[in-house]
Parts: structure tokens; sequence; C-alpha cells
């Protein structure tokens, strides 16, 4: 099975701003759904202590 790709190794190769720059935005992208995720978690969770305690 071969190595997995060093990211950095392309960049470093080609010298490719954007590929660089196109990697940290799908990371970006990725983050920003996790952290909906999160928030929307949190949320109900909340609504389940106010429920709980009525």
């Amino acid at each position: 099975m071969p190595d997995p790709i060093d990211i950095s190794e392309v960049v470093s190769m080609f010298g490719n701003r954007d590929l660089e720059i196109l990697m940290l935005r799908s990371q970006v992208v990725e983050l920003r759904s996790q952290i909906a995720e999160l928030l929307q978690q949190q949320s109900a969770d909340e609504d389940q202590a106010e429920t709980a305690s009525v």
C-alpha cells in the first residue's frame, strides 16, 4: 500500500499556493459543519434540560 500523500510535500514540489488554499478552504468548510452540528446538539440538550426542570 502506498504511503499517504503529504499535502505540504506536494505544495512544495509544485510551489502551488492555490492547492494549499484549496486544502485550507476545505478544512474550514469541514470545521464549520462540525461547529454547526455541535451548536444544534447543544441547543437540543438545553431544550431537554429546560423540559426536565419544569
